[in-house]
């Protein structure tokens, strides 16, 4: 299958094997490279890591172990977590702080995942970027948290890999909403 795959993109295939050692496969394949697409990538990692730098998380998440281990993740990121324990509390900090990203859990008490971001999105009117995070692997869960109002759907474990290309897949909705913010800040201070 992999000859096969290989001679279709017009590449070779060969091995070599040698007893008690170990078997190479060596595959050549005619690839351009090119530069401006390798430099727009670049351009765009550095400005999402821009972006990264100055965030802050809203990590809502009631089991104590979990909650250390994604703030460790986030932290190596150089991202700010403040925690809540359950729905309710979040909707309190949400109420008197802004964030750049709301981390939830489904299951915890007082409120679930699922109804916290319910009530973010239509009584608190927040545009705010929200990552679900969720140890249920079925499709079904994971759409009912997008019905809700969830950004993004994190199956847990998390890994760290997962969540900061979900940030970074998300760097121009942080990037808006916080120009939102700002341009809100100003007109209140106006008003004033």
């Amino acid at each position: 299958i992999v000859k096969q795959l290989v001679e279709l993109m017009g590449g070779t295939i060969t091995v070599a094997s040698q007893l008690n050692f170990g078997t190479r496969f060596t595959i050549s394949l005619p690839l351009e490279i090119h530069e401006v697409e390798e430099k727009v990538v670049e351009k765009e990692t550095l400005k999402a890591n821009d972006v990264l730098d100055n965030l802050s998380v809203l990590l809502v998440e009631d089991n104590k172990i979990n909650a250390m281990v994604i703030r460790k993740f986030c932290e190596s990121i150089n991202l700010t977590v403040e925690n809540a324990y359950d729905g309710l509390q979040a909707l309190d900090k949400l109420a008197s702080n802004q964030y750049d990203l709301i981390i939830m859990d489904n299951h915890m008490p007082n409120m679930s995942g699922i109804e916290a971001i319910q009530k973010i999105r239509d009584e608190l009117k927040l545009t705010t970027v929200i990552f679900a995070c969720t140890a249920d692997v079925f499709k079904e869960a994971h759409d009912e948290f997008i019905v809700s109002g969830a950004d993004f759907v994190l199956t847990k474990p998390l890994q760290k890999n997962s969540l900061q290309n979900a940030i970074n897949e998300f760097h121009h909705q942080f990037e808006v909403n916080r120009h939102h913010s700002a341009n809100a800040h100003n007109l209140t201070a106006r008003a004033f």
